[in-house]
């Protein structure tokens, strides 16, 4: 995958503070799995609605605003978690637990996370990623989240367009 690549969010991403909706991350996921690929000179999808894509470009934006102290939690365990099970150098856990949180604590927990996870499955040093590559690799995450978002606004414009036509 390049690192332009539309990135759909991860699951906690779809129930972050979202209402109850009749649409599950599967929908979503569904949604995004559609576009894929979808160019604006082709037809709108089989099976999509305004209300999916509305529903997705929702998930997006809800998934955009800094993280949570739930979501940081989760993010420094997974932290915690890859220094233990490799044995990576650390240092002062708590101390540096705390410098991430400071350092990426304008970024959405799902970014942060889906990031993190990314980073890891690549990374060959003996020491942590620093908050600095995390970062990095989140600002990928978000462009890859921004594209998916423009390809949404599109198809809900041309959905927009072809009911104004037909109607």
């Amino acid at each position: 995958m390049n690192n332009l690549a539309p990135i759909a969010p991860p699951e906690q991403a779809v129930t972050r503070g979202m209402v109850q909706s009749p649409l599950s991350s599967k929908s979503v996921a569904s949604v995004l799995a559609k576009l894929d690929g979808w160019s604006p000179v082709e037809q709108i999808p089989n099976g999509l609605t305004m209300a999916h894509v509305s529903m997705a470009i929702g998930v997006l934006d809800d998934a955009a605003t800094a993280a949570d102290g739930r979501e940081m939690a989760v993010f420094l365990g997974l932290l915690r978690g890859f220094a233990q099970a490799f044995d990576l150098v650390l240092g002062d856990v708590e101390g540096a637990l705390e410098i991430y949180a400071q350092d990426l604590s304008d970024l959405p927990g799902p970014v942060l996370i889906a990031a993190f996870k990314r980073l890891r499955s690549r990374w060959r040093y003996r020491s942590m990623p620093k908050p600095g590559d995390i970062r990095a690799e989140a600002e990928k995450v978000m462009e890859g989240w921004a594209i998916t978002r423009l390809r949404l606004e599109t198809v809900a414009r041309k959905m927009r367009m072809e009911a104004r036509k037909n109607g």
